[in-house]
């Protein structure tokens, strides 16, 4: 029973025991399954991060959310992008219509503006300046419109803004050309004025009237001035101006102008000059003298031509007071043992042992050659005794200038006079030369002159020509414009003034005839024909002038070609030349062929040298004899080596070249080429007779009948 007892107590304590050791057991599996549960729930969160993750990165989905994000954005600026889409259809609206009106007043204007030129073309001159007026006023409402655009939030709109910048520098140019067209028909009614009768010409004009036309263009100079500036500013204005599509149908309308403008410049650089020129020329506000040089280039001399006559001008207030012509050998011959000149070396060895006023255009440079002949003259007409003898006397107050032409401005003139006929012959711009030259030098004798009165002729042609001159009506003196223009380019007509000031601006204008000065490299040939015939009429001559790099340096080689086209007869033989070319002074002497006498080397003669800064000295030549047989050529070659200074330029990425022609000369075909040891990146003129051979090689043919300009720029 005990046993019993104690077996129970056993049992129950072991099941006790039991029991608290499965409680234990218990929680320690529900402590590990707990465990377990936030492990697998952690891991769960992880597993479905990383799913959501690679879900996001999926491009349909970010596409998706993109798209998402950009409606809810856009429900949002809705509104206000439907307002500012009216907002620009609005402003582009009034953009247009404010285009409209500028357009509108501007074609406007341009009709009043060509109207205007119509009527004071035909000397409406009220009725042009009314309708400039409106032209004016037609261009400032469409300059306004344009302001408002510019200064308004307009100008914010990308092709409102460019459109309206560019209407701006039409609106602005076009008010500008208005005024212009204003002020110059003012100043041609006023010059109307004072020629007082429509069918005018200046012959009939009274000394009074001549002497108030005279000074109105003295006075006028600084308003022509002021008009071709604002001209020069239109043109640079009309160069900005593009062409978006709304100016499309207007392009044409302004290449037009353009055009128009350039001839309002070109019209305008000819008149300003002019305007003091002329009055100094026609003896106004007083009485001028001019030593007058006929020289003729079918003799060429390095100034133009062998001075065959001179005559003696006397102007005042727009008369020609006196013009006695008279050959050369009048005031030579009489005083050939009591003048004792050493001539230039070249002359005394080929022509003459004196020097005589004949012979005084030796310099190609000239203000030089204008100089030695009033001193020639002057000298000369010292020694002549008694004094009436002198062919023409020389004037009281002495000479303002010296005036020296050739026979093709003869010519030009008689294209605008028509023909004159003397003698039962007729001088017209076809002959002239020739037949005054057949008259004065065979025809004389036919007719039973004596060989010191055979060039009186020239005498009665002046005096024929400048009568046909002055009664020629106003309204053909723009021929006659155009006609010395066209001389003075080609040096057919050279001026000399005392007066520094207007011997400046005859530099400036090109009519001075001076040598140009040597900046970079320069050439220059000069021929001076020494056979005593017209032969230069017969020659075809041709320059080739070429530079090559070699060793550090830029060696210059011209080619001289002459070709004899005449045979031997009263007008021509075997042509005689002594030839210089002129160089940069520093310039190195290689070689010389061709030439028949040892080639001389020096510098120009300063025996007169200018009070007016006009100095040929900054060359040297290279010279020599050479002859050409009727039917034959001749080829003349001359290599020298530049000066340092020109190299260097050209290193430092430029080269120049100033090609100058000699007065009188005829050269049918120059070519330039230049062959350099760089590329070159750009070069002027770069028209049609430019050729770019290769990246280093450009030549360029074209005529001698003006001074040319070559420059290139190296890479």
């Amino acid at each position: 029973m005990f046993n019993n007892k104690k077996k129970s107590i056993d049992f129950a304590r072991a099941y006790e025991s039991a029991k608290r050791e499965l409680k234990d057991v218990r929680g320690l599996v529900s402590e590990e399954a707990e465990k377990a549960a936030r492990f697998v729930k952690a891991e769960e969160k992880k597993i479905i991060s990383k799913a959501e993750e690679i879900y996001e990165n999926l491009a349909p989905v970010k596409k998706k959310r993109r798209l998402a994000k950009l409606a809810r954005r856009l429900k949002l600026l809705t509104p206000l992008l439907i307002g500012f889409a009216a907002l620009i259809i609005v402003l582009t609206g009034i953009s247009a219509w404010m285009f409209s009106v500028i357009i509108f007043k501007s074609m406007e204007g341009r009709e009043n503006l060509l109207s205007a030129a119509a009527l004071a073309r035909a000397k409406d001159f009220e009725g042009s300046m009314a309708l400039s007026r409106s032209a004016e006023m037609n261009f400032k409402e469409a300059s306004v419109k344009a302001d408002e655009i510019n200064s308004s939030v307009l100008r914010y709109i990308p092709p409102v803004g460019g459109i309206a910048e560019n209407l701006k520098y039409l609106t602005v140019t076009a008010d500008m050309l208005a005024r212009t067209v204003s002020q110059g028909t003012v100043f041609y009614r006023e010059l109307q004025n004072l020629v007082a009768r429509d069918d005018s010409n200046f012959s009939k004009l009274s000394q009074e009237e001549k002497g108030k036309v005279l000074k109105y263009l003295y006075e006028s100079a600084p308003e022509l001035s002021g008009l071709k500036a604002n001209l020069d500013l239109a043109a640079l204005n009309l160069q900005k101006v593009e062409f978006p599509l709304i100016l499309y149908p207007v392009q044409g309308k302004i290449e037009d102008l353009k055009e128009q403008v350039d001839l309002g410049r070109e019209f305008l650089a000819r008149a300003i000059p002019a305007a003091k020129f002329l009055p100094e020329l026609a003896g106004y506000p007083e009485k001028k003298n001019f030593l007058f040089l006929l020289e003729n280039n079918d003799e060429l001399r390095p100034a133009g031509g062998f001075i065959g006559n001179y005559g003696v001008m006397e102007t005042y207030y727009g008369d020609i007071v006196k013009f006695d012509t008279e050959d050369s050998y009048h005031l030579d011959m009489p005083v050939k043992d009591k003048i004792n000149v050493v001539p230039p070396a070249p002359l005394k060895e080929y022509l003459a042992q004196k020097w005589y006023f004949r012979d005084s255009n030796w310099s190609p440079d000239f203000p030089q050659s204008a100089r030695t002949a009033e001193w020639f003259f002057n000298e000369e007409s010292a020694l002549m005794a008694p004094l009436s003898q002198v062919p023409a006397i020389l004037p009281s107050g002495g000479f303002n200038g010296v005036i020296a032409i050739t026979p093709k401005f003869i010519t030009d003139l008689l294209t605008i006079t028509g023909p004159i006929t003397l003698e039962g012959h007729e001088y017209n711009k076809d002959n002239f030369s020739e037949l005054l030259e057949w008259r004065v030098e065979v025809a004389y004798r036919d007719l039973g002159e004596r060989e010191w009165n055979r060039k009186e002729m020239v005498g009665r042609l002046a005096e024929e020509l400048k009568i046909r001159l002055f009664d020629l009506p106003f309204d053909r003196w723009g021929e006659i414009f155009k006609a010395v223009d066209s001389n003075i380019a080609g040096k057919n007509i050279m001026l000399y003034f005392k007066d520094c000031d207007l011997e400046r601006l005859a530099m400036e204008e090109g009519i001075a005839g001076e040598m140009k000065p040597a900046k970079n490299d320069y050439f220059m040939a000069v021929d001076a024909n020494l056979g005593a015939f017209k032969s230069d009429s017969v020659m075809s001559k041709n320059i080739i002038y070429e530079i090559r790099e070699k060793d550090g340096a830029l060696f210059a080689k011209a080619t001289l070609n002459y070709a004899h086209q005449g045979d031997f007869s009263w007008r021509s033989t075997r042509y005689r030349s002594y030839t210089r070319i002129f160089v940069p002074a520093g310039s190195e002497l290689v070689l010389a062929e061709g030439f028949e006498s040892p080639v001389a080397s020096g510098s120009e003669d300063k025996s007169f040298p200018s009070e007016c800064g006009s100095d040929p000295g900054d060359k040297d030549y290279f010279g020599g004899l050479f002859t050409v047989e009727p039917g034959k050529i001749k080829n003349l070659t001359i290599e020298y080596r530049l000066p340092a200074g020109i190299y260097k330029a050209y290193v430092d990425g430029r080269y120049e070249l100033y090609l100058q022609k000699q007065p009188g000369s005829r050269v049918s075909e120059t070519e330039v080429k230049l062959n350099f040891g760089k590329n070159i990146a750009a070069y002027s003129p770069s028209g049609f007779s430019a050729e770019k051979i290769k990246d280093n090689i450009i030549s360029w043919k074209t005529d001698l009948n003006t001074d040319k300009s070559f420059v290139v720029n190296t890479e």
